[in-house]
């Protein structure tokens, strides 16, 4: 089970989940149904266990998670909604 519960119902990451099979391409995804937010994946500077999400419009606006629970997520769909759902609220502008 994942760790990662979203907390409200997300159309965003629901659709995206059911479209895309990782959470690299649900991510990269974003752009093209909401034209003002774009996420970038990058590696974390601090952790090689952890990977930033970063808003590239507000830098300071991002979110770390261990690359352990991405790859749980790619593999459930159930906890792969529940990480995009997170990572969307978490960085709502």
């Amino acid at each position: 089970m994942t760790k990662y519960v979203a907390k409200t119902n997300n159309r965003t990451a629901i659709f995206l989940t059911n479209v895309h099979a990782t959470f690299e391409a649900s991510i990269h995804a974003l752009s093209s149904i909401e034209y003002t937010r774009k996420l970038a994946i990058k590696n974390d500077p601090i952790s090689n266990l952890h990977v930033l999400v970063e808003d590239t419009k507000n830098l300071k606006n991002f979110i770390r998670i261990e690359k352990e629970d991405i790859a749980l997520a790619n593999k459930d769909r159930q906890a792969l909604y529940h990480l995009v759902a997170t990572v969307l609220d978490t960085l709502k502008t």
